[in-house]
C-alpha cells in the first residue's frame, strides 16, 4: 500500500536511511528536509510503501515555482528512494507511484548517481539533456589535503584511523565562517533584513531572463540554511552595487564519501541581467572560498549555459564528464524544457550531500 508521507513515518525513514547505508540525518533533519521546503504548497511530500504498518519504501518529492515575467510553472523535484532489502522492487514501484500521482509541469531529479541512473527510464524520466547534461566544472584548491587523504584511503583499518583524527576535516568549517569578503565579493546573510531585502529584489530581477527561474527570495534561503544537521555548512557570497546585488554565489562544504576530504559544492550561480558582472569573477570567487576555507575542491554539477564544452568561462577550471547521466526529467510540454534555467538551485544538494559530521555542531546555525 502506498500512501503519502506524514510526520508519524519519520522514525522509521530514519532506519531506513541507516539500513542503505545513505548520508546520516536525524529525525528533525528528515523532518526539515521534507515537510519545511516553503514552495510545497498542497503537494504531498513523497510516498511510504507500507507493509505491515512498517515503511518499507520511501520517496520523496519537493514542490518548486519557476517562474518568467508573469508566467509562473511548477517542479516536481526527486529527491530520495530509501527501501527495505527484504521488499524487492518496492523501490521501483513507489516511484511508479510517485511519478503518477505528482501535478507539476516539470518533473526531475537533478543528482543521479551511477545506481540509480538507469531506474529512471522506466518510469519515463529521461535523461533529455544528453551528453551536455553529465558536465561538471572542478578545481583542485588544496593540493596536499587531496593526496593526504588518497594515502589515507590506501591504509588499511582506515575505518578506524578515521574515527580518531579527521583534523584535515573539520576544521575547515571554522575557517569558512570567518570568511566575510572573496575576491569583490561580501558575506550576505538572509536572516538580516537589508540582506534580505537585496536577495529579494535579485530575485525579481532574475525573472527578466528568457528562462524560467528558481525562487531565490530571502525566504527561500533561509530555509536551506536552516539544516539542523549541518549549521554553518551554506555559505552566500554577493557582488553588490548601490546596495544592489549584481551577482551571487552559493557554496557548501560537504564530502564525495565518508573518508574524502571536504569539497564546496555551489548551489547557485545568479548574476543579474545587464549588469558588467564577469561570469569568470564568479569562479574567482568560489576558488577563493575554497583555498581559504581549506577545502580540497570546488565543484558545480551542470549548470546551463556555463558548464558546457565551448563556452566555460574560467580556464583555471577543468571541465569533466560523468560516465552517466545525472539528470532526468519529463515535462507535460516538451518546449518548457527548452526555457528552463537548469542547474543546482533547482536540485536537492542543500540537504542531500554527505556533510562533515564532527565538531559541525560547534558551528553557529544561521538562523541563531
Amino acid at each position: 500500500m502506498f500512501v503519502p508521507v506524514t510526520q508519524d513515518h519519520i522514525q522509521d525513514i530514519v532506519t531506513l536511511n541507516e539500513t542503505c547505508g545513505f548520508p546520516e540525518r536525524s529525525a528533525a533533519g528528515w523532518r526539515w528536509a521534507i515537510f519545511e521546503n516553503p514552495q510545497q504548497g498542497d503537494e504531498p511530500c513523497g510516498y511510504v510503501a507500507m507493509r505491515k504498518d512498517q515503511v518499507a519504501g520511501f520517496v520523496g518529492t519537493q514542490r518548486r515555482n519557476l517562474t518568467r515575467g508573469h508566467e509562473k510553472i511548477s517542479l516536481t523535484c526527486g529527491h530520495t528512494i530509501l527501501t527495505d532489502l527484504k521488499s524487492p522492487g518496492t523501490g521501483f514501484r513507489l516511484l511508479k507511484h510517485a511519478f503518477n500521482s505528482q501535478s507539476g509541469d516539470i518533473v526531475a531529479t537533478l543528482n543521479n548517481n551511477a545506481l540509480s541512473a538507469p531506474i529512471y527510464r522506466r518510469v519515463n524520466l529521461l535523461p533529455w539533456l544528453g551528453e551536455r547534461g553529465r558536465f561538471f566544472a572542478e578545481i583542485t584548491t588544496n593540493f596536499r589535503l587531496v593526496a593526504l587523504s588518497a594515502a589515507l584511503r590506501r591504509i588499511p583499518k582506515l575505518d578506524a584511523l578515521t574515527t580518531n583524527s579527521e583534523y584535515f576535516n573539520y576544521e575547515c568549517l571554522a575557517k569558512a565562517k570567518q570568511l566575510t569578503h572573496l575576491n569583490g565579493f561580501a558575506r550576505i546573510d538572509p536572516y538580516n533584513v537589508s540582506d534580505a531585502a537585496q536577495l529579494d529584489d535579485l530575485h525579481q530581477a532574475m525573472l527578466d531572463s528568457t528562462d524560467y527561474q528558481a525562487d531565490r527570495s530571502a525566504k527561500t534561503w533561509q530555509h536551506r540554511s536552516a539544516d539542523p544537521d549541518a549549521p554553518g555548512a551554506m555559505h552566500l557570497f554577493a557582488h553588490s552595487t548601490a546596495g544592489r546585488i549584481q551577482a551571487l554565489i552559493v557554496i557548501s562544504i560537504t564530502k564525495e564519501t565518508e573518508h574524502h576530504p571536504p569539497t564546496g559544492e555551489i548551489e547557485d550561480i545568479a548574476i543579474r541581467p545587464n549588469t558588467r558582472v564577469n561570469l569568470s569573477d564568479v569562479f574567482d570567487a568560489a576558488e577563493s572560498f575554497g583555498r581559504e576555507a581549506g577545502l580540497a575542491r570546488i565543484k558545480l554539477r551542470y549548470t546551463k549555459g556555463i558548464t558546457e564544452p565551448g563556452i566555460f568561462p574560467n580556464s583555471n577550471w577543468t571541465l569533466r564528464q560523468h560516465s552517466y547521466d545525472c539528470i532526468h526529467a519529463h515535462a507535460a510540454n516538451e518546449d518548457l524544457q527548452d526555457h528552463w534555467a537548469v542547474g543546482p538551485v533547482n536540485a536537492d544538494f542543500y540537504f542531500s550531500l554527505r556533510r562533515i559530521r564532527r565538531k559541525i555542531a560547534s558551528c553557529e546555525s544561521p538562523a541563531a
